[in-house]
């Protein structure tokens, strides 16, 4: 902007008398932008009603269909023992649960260390002054993972490779001892802190995780190894095989390996021989059966008098594949494919044939290959023989396949052949080493009558107990006399979804029955949810005119409090939907979907038949007149003391209920669908005209620029007229001056 220098010779207030001359142009900008406000705010009431429209039609789409009103709920006889909840295809009545063990992790409390002991403390300073060594973290599963010792080691590192060994670990000062559990609970979850040689036992002892890797077998009468000395059985156990063969341990190993590759390698031809049987066979059912699902596909839109090309019909099965088509969709895809509808067709016959095969669309989609269209597909006989056996002979080399992987050292199979040899000749030196200190230990372990364990020699002590363990174990229930296992608690059978909470002394009751309140509950609802939609849309339609109000300018709103701008806007706001025939539409729509009698098994039913009705004009308070009350609901003050027919018809009929509420929610499903087509004027699901509405501010955005560069254009082409004023009156008096000077001389 300009800087102007007004009146300086005039004496005349340039910039006021500029801003009077052109008020009129400021006028006409200033009408045009509360005009946009005014829209601006218009639109922004649709779009909290249409928000509150839309959260209605998708809250009924799927009130529709059984599955909404299929509700089931449980009582468990002993709730301390179970918990159970009901999905909808839970079988009513009652059944019979008990639990004979709940699912627990496998645990391990350390013993107490030293007082001084913290995290920063290494197993020097707790009494460890063997060899660097490695302790074994072993499952029940099978798998092994290492945690790696020295004397420098510190409480902190120890605790750090059992969470990356996959244990929860944590090391309490305060008490001095670790904690260590499985992450998971269940039987295959279970595992043990195993030594691998006697410094390894050194080494548990001084952390306070040593468990006794001793037992008594008092069925054999001797001293063995326990689960927590698997490490030293499994050296013995290898030894053993080696030694019934009269070989080492690596020609044992080498053999095994050998043997494991060859039969690997003969099932594997034989899965390979059958592979291409399998997918050809596979391939081609697969076609038959899309061309099955296709072919009447083409038939229903041939039998509707619809003439489509085969390739147009394959087409349509390709784009509506997921059992929901929309109208609006399905215009825009044919309009996109220039399909013309025949004389007389509309695009709902084709979206009515496209939902009554919706199976057969999914028997199309279901081949995801190029679906041939002519032609016969034929799967002989012989065909199907050849397939079975192949599928026969397959099944079996896989399930060997997997006994070999399972055994024992098969892991090594897939090693590079030069890398083997050293494998082997390693696992031999170890299982040496391992087994030979095994045989020390139960050389020097001896047991009591009692079974009592003692250990003499240099292995005096590795049989302290230090830590208590709690075993993991799978959840167990016996329903209906099956058994069930889980490695957690929860079970879900046949549509019950068990909850063990603890060990039952004998059987208990679980009842399944309809959930009465949860249908009546889905119904209510639904229509308070229905209520406050058409509540709102009647307030709006009917809301009182705000005739002379207008937005206000920043110096109106300058002149006003908080309040009174407020009160002021508002007047305006909740008058902006008055009368408006959109709304109107959507509105008679509506209620005229919700009072329609709906023909069930050859009965006229209405919502009233089931007690539920409005108000009427007369007794229901303002812009209330089409929300809907239900008899007998405790909660509203107007039909509290009524019979509550609704309740009974959920007890005594609910198969009628279900079907009128599935067809009441279908037809107002329908009609506000309707009011949610995309138009010219209006985008897909809203109920307004938001695209007339965008276009109305752009139109008046363009006069408001239009104005405020008239209103520039004028204050330009007076103030250079002033300007000139003031230029002529500046000569004026330096000329008087002059005059005036010589007349004084």
């Amino acid at each position: 902007m300009p800087i102007r220098l007004s009146g300086m010779n005039s004496g005349l207030d340039t910039d006021a008398l500029v801003k009077e001359l052109v008020s009129a142009y400021s006028l006409k900008t200033e009408k045009y932008e509360k005009q946009k406000t005014k829209v601006e705010w218009k639109k922004e009431a649709w779009q909290s009603l249409n928000t509150k429209i839309y959260g209605l039609y998708t809250n009924i789409s799927n009130l529709q269909y059984d599955a909404a009103y299929n509700l089931k709920k449980t009582s468990v006889s002993d709730s301390t023992k179970a918990k159970v909840t009901a999905a909808s295809s839970a079988v009513t009545g009652t059944q019979k649960l008990q639990v004979n063990k709940t699912a627990q992790s496998s645990y391990i409390t350390g013993g107490k260390l030293g007082e001084d002991a913290t995290s920063k403390t290494t197993l020097k300073e707790l009494g460890y002054e063997g060899e660097a060594t490695t302790i074994e973290v072993r499952t029940k599963a099978g798998d092994v993972k290492e945690i790696n010792i020295t004397k420098d080691s510190t409480i902190s590192d120890i605790v750090t490779q059992m969470k990356d060994a996959g244990l929860n670990a944590s090391f309490d000062e305060i008490n001095g001892r670790f904690f260590v559990s499985a992450k998971e609970s269940g039987t295959a979850n279970d595992f043990d802190l195993c030594a691998t040689d006697a410094d390894s036992q050194k080494a548990l002892t001084a952390l306070g995780l040593n468990l006794s890797i001793l037992e008594y077998d008092t069925e054999n009468g001797k001293v063995v190894f326990s689960s927590a000395g698997g490490a030293y059985q499994e050296a013995l156990d290898l030894k053993a095989k080696a030694g019934a063969k009269n070989q080492t341990i690596e020609q044992y190993l080498t053999d095994l390996i050998a043997g494991y590759k060859t039969d690997l390698a003969a099932q594997e031809a034989i899965i390979e021989a059958n592979e291409s049987i399998i997918t050809t066979h596979e391939d081609l059912v697969a076609q038959r059966d899309a061309r099955e699902g296709y072919d009447a596909l083409y038939k229903a839109f041939t039998d509707a008098g619809i003439d489509l090309t085969k390739e147009q019909v394959y087409d349509l099965a390709k784009e509506f594949n997921s059992g929901s088509v929309k109208v609006d969709k399905l215009w825009d895809y044919l309009k996109e494919k220039n399909i013309e509808l025949p004389e007389g067709k509309k695009v709902e016959d084709i979206e009515k044939i496209l939902e009554d095969n919706e199976d057969n669309i999914k028997k199309v989609n279901a081949y995801k290959g190029d679906l041939p269209l002519e032609g016969e597909i034929v799967v002989t006989e012989e065909m199907e023989t050849a397939y079975d056996q192949a599928v026969k002979d397959n099944k079996a080399a896989k399930a060997e396949i997997e006994k070999i992987k399972a055994k024992e050292y098969a892991e090594y199979v897939d090693i590079e052949p030069d890398k083997l040899q050293a494998e082997i000749t390693k696992i031999s030196t170890e299982f040496e080493e391992r087994a030979t200190e095994a045989n020390k230990i139960l050389t020097n372990a001896t047991a009591d009558t009692d079974g009592k364990i003692t250990v003499s020699g240099e292995y005096a002590g590795i049989l302290k107990d230090a830590a208590i363990k709690i075993t993991g174990q799978d959840a167990e229930i016996v329903l209906n006399g099956a058994v069930y296992t889980s490695t957690t608690n929860s079970f879900s059978i046949n549509g019950l979804t068990i909850e063990a909470l603890g060990e039952t002394n004998g059987e208990i009751a679980i009842t399944t029955a309809v959930d009465t309140e949860g249908i009546y509950d889905k119904i209510k609802d639904f229509l308070t949810q229905y209520n406050s939609v058409i509540n709102e849309i009647v307030k709006l339609y009917n809301a009182d005119t705000a005739k002379g109000y207008e937005p206000l300018t920043d110096e109106e709103r300058d002149a006003m409090s908080e309040t009174e701008i407020e009160k002021w806007e508002s007047k305006i706001k909740d008058s902006l939907l008055r009368r408006d025939t959109s709304l109107a539409s959507i509105m008679n729509a509506m209620t005229n979907s919700m009072a329609q009698s709906i023909e069930i098994n050859g009965k006229k039913l209405s919502l009233s038949s089931f007690g539920i009705s409005t108000l009427g004009y007369l007794n229901a308070s303002k812009n209330e007149q089409y929300a809907y009350h239900i008899d007998g609901d405790e909660d509203d003050s107007n039909t509290s003391g009524k019979e509550n027919k609704l309740m009974k018809a959920i007890q005594e009929n609910p198969d009628e209920l279900v079907k009128f509420m599935k067809q009441l929610t279908s037809n107002l499903y329908t009609a506000i669908d309707g009011k949610m087509k995309s138009t010219q004027l209006s985008s897909v699901y809203k109920v307004y005209n938001d695209k007339e509405i965008d276009r109305e501010i752009k139109s008046i955005e363009e006069l408001i620029e239009k104005w405020k560069e008239k209103v520039d254009a004028e204050e330009e082409r007076y103030y250079k007229q002033f300007s000139n004023m003031e230029v002529a009156l500046s000569k004026l008096q330096s000329q008087t001056s002059s005059l005036t000077g010589l007349l004084g001389k």
